[in-house]
């Protein structure tokens, strides 16, 4: 897995990442455009693009976006195990005591290879810190639930309808001392 954690950006400043896709896609390369006129900022909202290019440079496509944090980053993980690295931008807080507690959210964007491009997912966005489940085709999603816990949501993903189901939560106890 393959992160890419930067420092806030200024704007007309990129927060640049690449990474393989698969094998016949090749390596893209992911830009995060600041649209705003000042820097990001923790609790501010600001425009901002990302912009996914092809291995040989052409625009694959454009992402509109809002960041919420001043630190964004990329994260690259196939999350729904059909071969494809999909894309999260890491732009928001998640969970309990919105940006007062340790736990970021994703936009998670799927890569839909009938498509030849990344779809956001509606379900999967904004949930918190997202990693692979022990599950095929599964995922968890963890953000700080409370004063003293934290929730771990495990999501499967049905190729055939193209939809998340959640198989189960746990957690929202206080943290062990």
């Amino acid at each position: 897995m393959f992160v890419s954690v930067v420092s806030a950006a200024p704007p007309n400043k990129a927060i640049t990442a690449g990474h393989e896709v698969n094998v016949q896609i090749g390596r893209l390369r992911f830009e995060l455009n600041n649209l705003g006129t000042s820097p990001f900022k923790t609790w501010d909202a600001t425009p901002a693009e990302i912009v996914v290019f092809r291995p040989n440079g052409e625009i694959l496509q454009k992402l509109s976006v809002e960041v919420e944090i001043g630190d964004p980053y990329f994260d690259f993980i196939d999350l729904n195990d059909d071969g494809y690295v999909d894309l999260l931008l890491y732009d928001a807080c998640a969970g309990y005591a919105t940006c007062a507690g340790p736990t970021r959210a994703a936009d998670v964007y799927l890569f839909a290879p009938k498509l030849g491009h990344f779809v956001k997912s509606k379900t999967m966005s904004g949930r918190g810190e997202i990693s692979k489940s022990k599950k095929k085709g599964c995922l968890v999603a963890n953000y700080k639930s409370g004063l003293a816990g934290y929730t771990d949501e495990e999501w499967c993903f049905n190729i055939k309808s193209g939809r998340w189901k959640m198989v189960g939560s746990s957690g929202g106890e206080p943290d062990a001392e």
